[in-house]
Formats: C-alpha cells, sequence, structure tokens
C-alpha cells in the first residue's frame, strides 16, 4: 500500500440527525487523519452537514431527487406504484451523478452511512474502481422492510466489498439475506465518547426548567417512531404514576422521516391519560445534561433495535438503564449492568422502573457496572481503530 493517505468518500442518501447520523459524525471526529482524508457527501441539504462541517470537513451535496430519498422501507407505509416507479427512474442519474463524484475525489474507498446510500452507491463503486464498505446499521427483516425492498436490497449491493455490522443482531440478519460469510461482515459496536457521556454532568439546569425539583426523573430518548415504543413508555408512566406523584417523565427526540403523526398520537395519548408528568423535549442537543438529569433511563422499542445508542450513552453516563429484550440491547446489557423486559409489555415496564426506584443502592450498583461496561466496550476511539483496520484491509 501506497503512504499516501487513503481518501475516503462517506456517503448518506440523507442529511436528517438521526442515530446513524451521530455515530458517523463520532467516527469522523475519532479518524486518523494522519492515513485517511475524509470527504462527506450527502444527498440533500439539512443539520448533518452543518454538524458535520463544524469538525472542519469538507461537505458536498449530491441532490438525490426526494422520490428517492422518501422511498419507504417499512412494510406498514405502503409505496404508490407511481412512488415506485419514479424512484426506479431517479435511480441511474444517482447512481450517475455518484460515480462522478468518485472519480472527481479520487476515492479509495465509498463508505455508506445507510441502506439507501448502499443500494445507490455499490455499483457506481465499482465502475470507478474503488472499494465499498457499508457500516450497517439496519435488521435487514421483514419487521422492517417489504418482501420487495428486501430483494431489491440484496441484489443492488451484492458487490459491496465489505460490511460492518453495528451489531451481531445486523451482522445474522444481513447473512441471512445474503448467504455471505463471516469473512465478508465485520462486527464493530458503536462507540461513544466516554469525556462526553460520564458521570457527574450536571442536569441541575433541565431540572429547573422543568420544574422536576423533587421528583425522580424517568428519560426515554430516540427519534419517535412507534417501533421505538414511546407509546408502551407513556402507558408504563400511567400506570407508574398511579402508586407515585413524584415521577416525572421525559420524552427526548423528534419526529423524523414524515412520522409528524405519530408525535401527534403521543401527545394524545398523555393528555388523555391526565398526564401532566410527561415532558416532550423533542430534539436536544446538550444530551450529557438529559441524562445527568435523569435518574434512570429507559429504552422500548418493541422491534429489534439494530443497536441502541442511547442505551449506550446512558451507562456511559452513569445511569441505570431498562431495556426490552430484544436487538442490539441484548448485546449492550449485561447481566449486572440493566434491567431487561419483554417488548410491548407496559405493566412490566412500570413494575421494572417501581422496583428500582424503590432500591437506591441497587440502583447506584448498576450505574457504576454500566459505566464500567461502557468503557471496556464501547470507547468510540478503540471503535474507530477498528473500522481503520477494515478500511486498510480493504486497499491493502
Amino acid at each position: 500500500m501506497s503512504s499516501e493517505k487513503i481518501r475516503v468518500l462517506f456517503f448518506d442518501h440523507q442529511a436528517e440527525l438521526g442515530g446513524g447520523e451521530f455515530s458517523l459524525y463520532e467516527l469522523l471526529r475519532n479518524l486518523d487523519r494522519g492515513d485517511f482524508e475524509p470527504l462527506l457527501l450527502l444527498g440533500c441539504e439539512g443539520p448533518f452537514k452543518e454538524k458535520a462541517e463544524e469538525l472542519g470537513l469538507e461537505v458536498r451535496v449530491l441532490n438525490i431527487p426526494e422520490k428517492l430519498r422518501s422511498l419507504k422501507r417499512d412494510p406498514q407505509r405502503r409505496n404508490s406504484i407511481s412512488s415506485m416507479i419514479a424512484s426506479a427512474f431517479a435511480l441511474p442519474d444517482s447512481m450517475f451523478d455518484l460515480y462522478k463524484a468518485l472519480k472527481d475525489y479520487e476515492a479509495d474507498i465509498l463508505c455508506f452511512n445507510s441502506v439507501k446510500s448502499a443500494c445507490i452507491g455499490v455499483c457506481p463503486a465499482r465502475l470507478a474502481g474503488a472499494k465499498s464498505v457499508w457500516i450497517l446499521r439496519d435488521c435487514l427483516t421483514q419487521q422492517f422492510y417489504s418482501g420487495y425492498s428486501l430483494t431489491a436490497v440484496k441484489l443492488l449491493t451484492a458487490g459491496v466489498s465489505r460490511v460492518i455490522a453495528v451489531s451481531d443482531e445486523v451482522r445474522r440478519q444481513y447473512q441471512k439475506l445474503t448467504d455471505a460469510g463471516t469473512d465478508r461482515a465485520d462486527l464493530v459496536y458503536n462507540g461513544v465518547d466516554l469525556e462526553r457521556f460520564k458521570p457527574g454532568a450536571d442536569g441541575s439546569r433541565l431540572r429547573a426548567e422543568l420544574g422536576l425539583e423533587g421528583k425522580d426523573v424517568v428519560s426515554l430518548v430516540g427519534r419517535l417512531e412507534p417501533w421505538k415504543g414511546q407509546r408502551d413508555f407513556i402507558e408504563a408512566a400511567a400506570r407508574v404514576s398511579e402508586e407515585r406523584d413524584d415521577v416525572a417523565f421525559l420524552i427526548v427526540g423528534g419526529p423524523l422521516f414524515g412520522r409528524e403523526d405519530y408525535e401527534r398520537e403521543c401527545r394524545e395519548l398523555a393528555e388523555e391519560m391526565h398526564l401532566d408528568n410527561v415532558f416532550f423535549l423533542g430534539f436536544r442537543d446538550d444530551m450529557p445534561g438529559v441524562y445527568a438529569a435523569s435518574d434512570l433511563v429507559v429504552h422500548a422499542s418493541n422491534l429489534p433495535e439494530p443497536f441502541g445508542r442511547d442505551v449506550v450513552e446512558a451507562m456511559a453516563s452513569g445511569k441505570p438503564v431498562i431495556s426490552t429484550n430484544i436487538g442490539g440491547p441484548l448485546e449492550i446489557i449485561t447481566e449486572d449492568a440493566g434491567v431487561l423486559v419483554e417488548p410491548s409489555e407496559p405493566g412490566l415496564m412500570a413494575e421494572a422502573i417501581l422496583d428500582l426506584l424503590s432500591e437506591p443502592n441497587r440502583m447506584k450498583s448498576l450505574a457504576e457496572k454500566a459505566r464500567s461496561r461502557a468503557e471496556d466496550s464501547f470507547d468510540i476511539s478503540i471503535r474507530t481503530r477498528e473500522i481503520e483496520e477494515v478500511f486498510r484491509g480493504c486497499v491493502s
């Protein structure tokens, strides 16, 4: 391999700030600039572009047509025939534009941060003579994708050089879909900044802002999406509130990808249940303060979570976590570092919340072991080095 820097073009089809984009941001922030020269390519303008530019990173926009970016993957949210046809016609132009960007940048590696970006980019990468690496952050199952979508993903990404799965759950589902061997798919967990998310941060400002002094605070963090379990969390809050009047519940995160209707549903549910102790905070950029203001963090997904970034951030912040026992959190939370409950069971969730809040010594023990687990397994600097090794292996 040449002593020159490895040129990596990172590609995401959209520019919203979701968990995958925050994980990519941390990767870009920690990437060894002595060995790698990164460029970020986005499918549209958006908040992720502005955030990435804070790193002094060059960011370009490909302008993928909205009809292609907004194509729904969810089997419960059907695409119209016309939208599918329009997307099919838009795909070749986007592929060609990406091919030109690859040749212009003279990229050694094209790294995908989403399923759609991989579907658009694998063929152009091969034509441009670049290696392709797909950081796979999704469970490729019919719980999340229609059968047609999965077939398209399998065909369009067949030529990818390497896949980096963010959990073993994600890797298993990818291998099941594509029949790929373990030599093609690496497991590298997402990492978090252990200096940013750490015990002892100040949460008094948020508590004062919301009038939460003297209350136990239970938080759920994540974009507003039905499978993220906000409705279950609200129902659990109602059951807890029947037993205690000194507990507040924070729902942190906003609707993305056209889910504003679900936000309305959640707010209406809380109102119907007369829960004036449930606060919808929307998107926050002061997440260390949110965790610091929380006594307990709940992860309520009712379908397999590909990873669970909120779980790791909370653990790194020294907070006890209650999580549903499916997907990535099963790999994150060891027996002594958190509490696992069945999904879609608000009663069990409420019981777990009440039990933990009544046992401060147990909460303290879980918090300490959670932090230790985060330090051992989810340090962003270590995880970035592992991804760098995958990049080096591709071009060596």
